[in-house]
Order: structure tokens, then sequence, then C-alpha cells
């Protein structure tokens, strides 16, 4: 039983509670979560949402106004059904209060004399606790499914995929910028992006395909990395598990983006100490450095290496290189073929890439347009080994030099260095 609905309390048959309004679909699915007896004359302030509320009638007897004003403020207040207790005040339910719960759409049960209503109560109250029970463990199961995927090789893909198996739907894993880096389910993750837009502004997220899609950040070092949507079917068991079970993906995506900047950083110290080394050499040891390169991912000669080196914009806040670093690491990634060794020297970026020229110079053009990170004639890319001295001048202490790369008969043009396109293919 996945929650407490009228049609289970009505088939109890040791209450003998008999439906007085009409046995319709949606009377029977009404969900019960609790039941209470007060004559109150207005009773809702002391009830809850989806409770029934049982009464013997004692301030209804020769009030029908009263009896047609009290089912009117039940409806209106959210609550679930009224049981009315028979054989006391009267014979049966009066015939103006059923006929305002015909009309309002409003359940109404007959209780008889020998049916005490701490019995009604005490049912309720256990088949509410079977259903948290039943719930809890739904719940933990479907949680260690979900921590399940990070044994998978593309764990963050895997938690995205199940999260939106389990829940019947569309989710969405988006990156700061609104990039959709994984996606499951029927709708387009564009139509997504909007949901988180509002929920950065701590406004209500709209709704879409009919639900209101789930949207929780995903931290790491107290700050945010990417945003997780999840846009359910609406189902009693969705309203249920779709924000414990989101939020738990949430965290499990957390945890996978600080072990991926954790392994980041021991790669990026592990480059930094090859570009170092590598800038002190002598152009006989080189080919031993290649071999080091290999151990860093790049090849031995089945593509060109090609030596980078780039000056963030004079006008670049404090930091810019490292920036700049993230924004060429980034550029990179998605380009099929180019491999990197980078590092962040004397405010400079500077490492060895492996790949066609031109995807290279086509990567780097992005970050060297209008406004872009990349100091106009401050970039160098070129064949390596060797280094140009220019280039090691350029990742050294002291004034730091610029120059078009056309002018270097070892350089090859890049996006800094103010050429023409058709000079880049090349």
């Amino acid at each position: 039983m996945d929650r407490l609905t009228l049609r289970d309390l009505l088939a109890q048959e040791s209450l003998d509670l008999r439906l007085r309004t009409p046995e319709t679909d949606a009377a029977l699915a009404t969900v019960v979560m609790g039941a209470h007896g007060t004559e109150a004359l207005h009773p809702v302030p002391w009830m809850q949402k989806d409770w029934a509320l049982l009464i013997t009638g004692v301030r209804l007897v020769d009030r029908p106004d009263l009896q047609r004003a009290l089912v009117g403020e039940l409806a209106d207040g959210g609550l679930a059904a009224l049981g009315f207790g028979v054989g006391i005040d009267f014979e049966t339910v009066p015939e103006a209060l059923v006929d305002a719960a015909q009309e309002r759409g409003f359940p109404v049960f007959e209780i008889p004399l020998r049916t005490p209503f701490r019995e009604i109560i005490a049912f309720v109250n256990r088949s509410l606790l079977s259903t948290d029970l039943h719930t809890m463990r739904r719940l933990t199961s479907m949680r260690e499914f979900l921590l399940d995927a990070l044994q998978h090789p593309e764990a963050a893909e895997t938690v995205v995929g199940r999260v939106g198996s389990l829940l019947d739907g569309t989710a969405v894993l988006f990156s700061r910028d609104g990039r959709a880096e994984h996606a499951t389910g029927p709708l387009a993750p564009e139509g997504l992006w909007a949901c988180v837009q509002a929920a950065e502004r701590d406004a209500p997220v709209p709704e879409v395909g009919g639900v209101v899609p789930a949207v929780v950040p995903v931290r790491h070092g107290g700050r945010v990395q990417g945003w997780l949507v999840v846009a359910g079917r609406r189902t009693a068991a969705s309203d249920r598990f779709t924000r414990p079970l989101v939020e738990t993906a949430g965290i499990v995506l957390a945890g996978l983006a600080g072990l991926q900047h954790l392994t980041r950083d021991l790669e990026r110290a592990a480059q930094a100490a090859f570009v170092d080394d590598l800038l002190a050499l002598g152009e006989a040891e080189e080919t031993i450095w290649a071999h080091r390169a290999a151990g860093l991912g790049l090849g031995l000669g089945a593509t060109p290496l090609r030596g980078v080196v780039l000056v963030p914009a004079p006008a670049a806040a404090p930091g810019a290189a490292e920036r700049l670093l993230t924004e060429l690491e980034a550029a990179l990634e998605p380009a099929p073929g180019l491999r990197a060794v980078l590092a962040v020297r004397e405010g400079t970026v500077v490492g060895l890439v492996e790949g066609e020229t031109e995807a290279l110079a086509a990567r780097l053009a992005e970050l060297a347009g209008a406004g872009g990170p990349i100091a106009p004639r401050s970039a160098w890319a070129g064949p390596w080994p060797p280094w140009p001295p220019r280039a090691r001048r350029c990742a050294t202490p002291g004034p730091r030099p610029t120059w078009p790369a056309a002018r270097d008969p070892a350089a090859r043009p890049c996006a800094g260095s103010r050429t023409s396109t058709s000079s880049r293919g090349r």
C-alpha cells in the first residue's frame, strides 16, 4: 500500500462504514492521512489537510444551514472526508448535509453506533505506520541504487540516468554556464534551463510538461559547480520520492565533482613539474622529455607536438592566468585528437599540445576573439622540439616579449597573432 485511501478505509469490514455520497473513482481514491473526532463548530483550524473528521452532529440538530456550511468549510479546508456517527443525535446522515456534499464532490461516510471513533482512528494510524515503513524501505533502496552508480566508469552520467529512470521523467545535469553535460528523458534540456535561472533568483520554478521540476545545486568547496534538474511523471509516489532522490543525486554528483577537482589538481601538479623541467632543458635532452610527456598522455611522434605560450590580456584581473588555463583546458577538451600538458608560470600559460595545427588554431581563436582572455600579439604556438628561445623567455621572470607569430620562422600562426584565417591553415 503506497498510501491509505478512502477505499481502504471503507473496505475494513470490522469498521462497517458505508459511503453515503456517490462511489466515484475520485472519491474512493481520496488519500486519508489521519482521522480525528471533534464537535467544534468550526473544526478546520484543529485539523490537518487530507484528514477525516469524525462527528455525531450534536451541534447540527435542526440546523440544515449549519450542515451545509460545515460541508463547504471542510471541502475548502482540504479535508479528505467526513465520518458521521449515527444512532445518537441522528438516526441517519441528514439529507441537507448529504445534498451539499454531493454538490461539492466531498465524500461522507456513515459510522454505525457499534463502531467507536477510536477504532477508526487506530486503524488509520496503523495503516499510516505501515505505509511510512514501506516508503522508507523504498526510498532507501532507491538511494542505494543511486550510490551504486559510483562504481561505473561514467559515474555522473549513470547517476543522471538512474534518477531520471527512478522518477520516470527527464533529468539534466547542467554546467554553471548552462551547458547540458548529461541528460536523459523525453524533455529537451534547453527547456529546463529556465528552471535553473528561476532557482538562482529564488523565484518560483516554472512548470514544464505539466510538473514543477525539482532543481538542486551541485556544490563543491562552497561554490556551485552545476545544477541538477529533474522533471518526473506526476504520481502519488513521485510526490513523496522526487525531492529526497534528487537531493541524494545532487550530493553524489557533488562528491564526484570533488573527486574530479582533486584529480585535476594532481594532474596539474604533475604537468607543472614537467613544464618546469622542460623549460630548463638544453637541446640534447629533449628526446628524453618526449618519453616523459608520453607518461602524461602525449604521443611520441604519431601527431605533431606544439609548444604553446599564452599571455593573459593586459586588463585582466589578478588570477587571470589561472582562469586562462581553465578556459584553455575547456576549449581543448571537446576537440577530438587534441591532448595537452599545461601549466601557469610567471603569469603565463605554457605547455605542449598534441594534435593537428588547424584544430589547435581553431580553439585558440575562440579565446582570442573580441574581448577574449588572450593578449593580442602575445601568443605563440609552434613546433616542438625545439622550444624557440623567445618561448623560453616568455615563460621566465622578467619583461615578457610580444611578437607576431608569423615573424618567427619556427612558429605557426595562432589565435593571438593577428594573422588571417587562411594563414592559420598552412
